[in-house]
């Protein structure tokens, strides 16, 4: 889980980016910490996550158009986070960590910290439970979701998983080399625009405070299936 330590992040719209000049256009002002805007790809909605308090780790989900109020998507006493959007913009995949021992899912799976991949409608706010994980923490990356496919990616540690976009179990898309590459932990999954390649950023193995980026290929045959 990320904690954000005694700062304030704003979003920031960076408008006429060109090698002479830049013009910023600050669109949040809540005086709060948010972090991890992300475009919808029809390029109307801003989604992100927000801390209600200083040190937390609970982030939520809010949402925004450019010139208008944000507006809390998923906004509760859980962890939300790992956002991506659906390629049609009107679904955020996303992960949620119950964290209340009194839910309903802690109680049947025994299990207070149970991370899930949930999809929202960003129109009509229906939460859609997709993972079946049985306990833990399973999820170390932000999700990716495959165009084309109806697929979401994400990882676990050195292996890449993809679930289907109306739920089900999870399959291994990329089992990474770990004792060749030194790969400790995926964070920050981002698939490439022709979708055969992934990004992320590894936290390397045995020196947790270096992390480096690598890219991999992604053979679409096991992505389609």
């Amino acid at each position: 889980m990320k904690i954000l330590k005694s700062i304030f992040v704003s979003i920031i719209l960076l408008v006429g980016c060109n090698s002479n000049h830049v013009e910023e256009r600050q669109i949040t002002f809540n005086g709060i910490t948010e972090a991890g805007p992300i475009y919808s790809p029809n390029g109307e909605w801003i989604a992100y996550e927000l801390f209600h308090a200083e040190n937390s780790s609970r982030p939520q989900i809010w949402i925004k158009k450019i010139n208008s109020e944000p507006l809390p998507l998923v906004d509760n006493d859980d962890f939300n986070a790992e956002i991506c959007w659906s390629p049609d913009s009107k679904w955020i995949a996303f992960v949620k960590s119950i964290s209340n021992k009194d839910s309903i899912l802690a109680y049947y799976e025994k299990d207070l910290s149970i991370e899930q991949i949930w999809k929202i409608n960003i129109f009509t706010k229906k939460q859609v439970r997709l993972s079946a994980f049985r306990k833990g923490k399973y999820i170390s990356s932000r999700l990716s979701w495959l165009a084309g496919t109806n697929k979401i990616a994400f990882a676990k540690n050195s292996s890449i998983y993809a679930i289907s976009a109306d739920g089900g179990s999870a399959k291994v898309l990329v089992e990474l080399d770990t004792s060749a590459l030194k790969i400790q932990k995926i964070r920050w999954l981002n698939i490439s625009p022709n979708q055969n390649k992934f990004l992320f950023e590894n936290i390397k193995k045995n020196d947790p405070l270096i992390s480096e980026i690598y890219i991999c290929l992604l053979y679409t045959s096991d992505a389609a299936d």
